[in-house]
This record gives C-alpha cells, sequence and structure tokens, in this order.
C-alpha cells in the first residue's frame, strides 16, 4: 500500500509532488530489503533500475546518434560547456509547447550563440519517416538528431516526453527530467 501510495505522489508524471530522489528511497527500501510480494517485485525491481540511469550528479550515459544532415556523433563528443537534452517526439503537444519556449527564450538564444549552450534534440521515438518529415522545424543553431538503428534509447527512463537533461561539460547531470 504505502510503495503504491509513494508511486502515485512521486513518480507519476502528472503528480505535482513528483520527486524521483524521494520515491527512489522508496524503492531502495522495498527492493533491496526484499520487502515486495511477488507480484510487485517484477514491476518495482524493473523501476527501481529504470530510475538508477542518469541520476543527477552522475554522469550521463552516452548514446550514439544520427543528425538532419546524416552526420552521425555521440552525446559525449559535444563540446560545450553545457548540454541541454531534450527528448521529444514530433506528434507530441507538449513537446512542441517546450520547443517553442526554448527557441523564443533570450536567455537559451544568447548562451547558444555564445556557444556556453549546445542543445541537442533527439527524436526518442522509432519512426524514421515521422522524424525525417520534422526534423527541420528546430532551430538551425541546435542538433537535430534521432537514435541509430538499434540505438541507445534503452539508456534512458523516459516515461513521459519531452523530457530534459542539463549536462555540465564533462556530461554529468545537472538536471534530470526538467521543467
Amino acid at each position: 500500500y504505502m510503495i503504491g501510495l509513494a508511486e502515485k505522489y512521486l513518480y507519476v508524471p502528472s503528480s505535482p509532488y513528483r520527486n524521483e530522489e524521494c520515491f527512489m528511497s522508496f524503492l531502495d527500501y522495498y527492493v533491496q530489503k526484499g520487502k515486495l510480494k511477488s507480484a510487485y517485485d517484477i514491476r518495482y525491481t524493473y523501476l527501481w533500475k529504470q530510475l538508477r540511469k542518469n541520476r543527477v550528479l552522475t554522469v550521463a550515459n552516452d548514446f550514439a546518434y544520427i543528425c538532419r544532415d546524416g552526420r552521425a556523433s555521440t552525446l559525449h563528443s559535444i563540446k560545450a560547456p553545457y548540454t541541454l537534452v531534450f527528448f521529444y517526439k514530433p506528434d507530441c503537444p507538449d513537446c512542441d509547447r517546450v520547443l517553442d519556449c526554448l527557441a523564443k527564450s533570450d536567455i537559451c538564444c544568447n548562451l547558444v550563440g555564445s556557444g556556453q549552450l549546445k542543445v541537442l534534440a533527439i527524436y526518442a521515438g522509432l519512426s524514421f519517416p515521422l522524424w525525417e518529415k520534422n526534423k527541420g522545424k528546430f532551430p538551425s543553431s541546435w542538433i537535430s538528431a534521432r537514435f541509430t538503428i538499434g540505438g541507445d534509447r534503452k539508456k534512458y527512463n523516459l516515461p513521459v516526453l519531452p523530457s530534459l537533461y542539463l549536462l555540465d561539460k564533462d556530461k554529468v547531470v545537472l538536471v534530470k527530467d526538467g521543467s
């Protein structure tokens, strides 16, 4: 009962109290101490493993991507003091809203223009034709990309899109799933 309440209030994306780190405290206790009944054990053990990916103050998992111009690269090869990774899907209204806010933000535009920030908009879906159709909607100063075929999307827990990660120059996660 308690872990169900913790999930509802601390993990569900629509909760105003969402806090993965707090939810991890519950999962640590229940999963590591073997406190779950078998029916829940698989689900919460899976969530526990997912939430351990790319935690704040850890080095973000590297992944390969294909840019809109067909060039291949990796997250860790981006050279900038800060990198904003924007996981999205083109048919997601919230993703469009965040794209619009970032593209019109004076702060974001100034940081990108000065080279202090690189924005990597990475398509998190599987339909490459859909990505091809929409890859041009991002500012030309951004890196518009998709995962490589058979790519590394499983290295990130993306329960809801859009999902934003702010990384420092060493690709350490400063903000995970930021607003």
